[in-house]
């Protein structure tokens, strides 16, 4: 049976809290330098959780892992993008954020990009505009959507933990086995930075890693600090790692190093507001850019106004989307893996 850990849940809601409160704060013109880089923290702490909690469900799956573990990702990811993507497609809403000004820019997406973004590949296929001039000819891609890109990054990652997973759970010497784990991711990371700076995936590597790390630190380590703790450390994260000089391939790590040593946060009214949020923060995360636009951006009326106006439609849409897509198809998603667990031959079963 698997163990609930509420850290996890407040973990996962700060991770969505920032990454919409950077794109507001730019939106209004605040977003340069310290508030701009909340999006890029909280896009770190998803990826920790997002392995963390991926590697106990490896942890306790039985039968064929690879496969079924696929499934129920694609399932879990593709269903809610491509509806949000089909959306902003058809009705050619513009959703690529310019981080210099905090609007939405429009512009003209050929069949290559469409294809990318509906199949998540966009970090395999493209190269980020910052870095045309190291892509010797390569065809730029650009997410639609702007938050979709750490889906790409997501889709790679799913492919790889299973393999990390198997390489250290089951060795004598696990401590051991994770920290040569994460070394050679690093150096993995390092050198794709190096020859493939367009690739996002080896930057967040590192981070991913951490989560894994942090899987087996958690389960079995003893919490020394308080509960409280938990939240004072998570605001101190916030307001201290980006502007400090650990290296974003580092962030991770900091987070996933903390979370074994605190008790697990039992007040009511924040670990149900912790689960609410987490509970929709996919949703919440794909579409408060769409929210936006249609608020902030085409809205009239007072600043005020028009941001409480963001925050009821994103919760009535982001809601609805679980309830409506996300819930539905991941239940699908584990009865299609558990379907090919009981007909799959076990010399083919991965």
């Amino acid at each position: 049976m698997k163990m609930e850990y509420p850290n996890l849940d407040l973990l996962r809601a700060v991770a969505v809290i920032l990454v919409t409160a950077s794109h507001v704060f730019t939106f209004f013109g605040f977003g340069k330098g310290y508030l701009g880089l909340w999006g890029v923290l909280g896009v770190a702490i998803f990826f920790v959780h997002t392995s963390l909690v991926l590697t106990q469900s490896l942890d306790y799956q039985e039968g064929p892992l690879y496969i079924p573990f696929m499934i129920r990702r694609c399932f879990r990811i593709y269903p809610l993008a491509i509806t949000v993507l089909a959306t902003v497609v058809l009705f050619r809403i513009p959703q690529l954020f310019n981080p210099d000004t905090g609007h939405f820019m429009s512009r003209s997406y050929e069949a290559r990009d469409i294809v990318a973004n509906f199949l998540l590949l966009q970090d395999l296929l493209s190269a980020h505009p910052a870095y045309s001039r190291l892509t010797q000819g390569f065809p730029v891609v650009t997410s639609i959507i702007g938050p979709m890109w750490s889906l790409s990054v997501e889709m790679l990652m799913y492919a790889v933990l299973p393999l990390l997973f198997l390489l250290v759970n089951r060795q004598r010497y696990r401590s051991v086995a994770l920290a040569g784990m994460y070394l050679l991711v690093v150096v993995f990371s390092i050198t794709g930075i190096r020859f493939f700076p367009f690739v996002e995936f080896f930057e967040y590597a590192p981070v991913f890693a951490a989560g894994l790390i942090a899987y087996y630190l958690l389960r079995g380590q003893k919490f020394i600090l308080p509960a409280f703790c938990w939240p004072i450390f998570l605001a101190a994260v916030c307001l201290i790692l980006p502007t400090s000089r650990v290296p974003r391939l580092y962030w991770g790590l900091v987070v996933a190093a903390a979370l074994p040593w605190f008790a697990q946060i039992k007040w009511k009214p924040l670990t149900l507001v912790s689960k609410l949020i987490a509970r929709y923060s996919y949703g919440i995360y794909l579409t408060h850019c769409l929210c936006m636009w249609v608020t902030l951006e085409k809205m009239p009326g007072p600043a005020m106004f028009r941001l409480a106006a963001f925050m009821v439609l994103l919760v009535i849409v982001s809601v609805g989307l679980y309830h409506g897509i996300e819930e539905p198809l991941i239940q699908s998603g584990k009865l299609a893996a558990d379907r090919y667990k009981r007909f799959s031959r076990p010399v083919f079963a991965l």
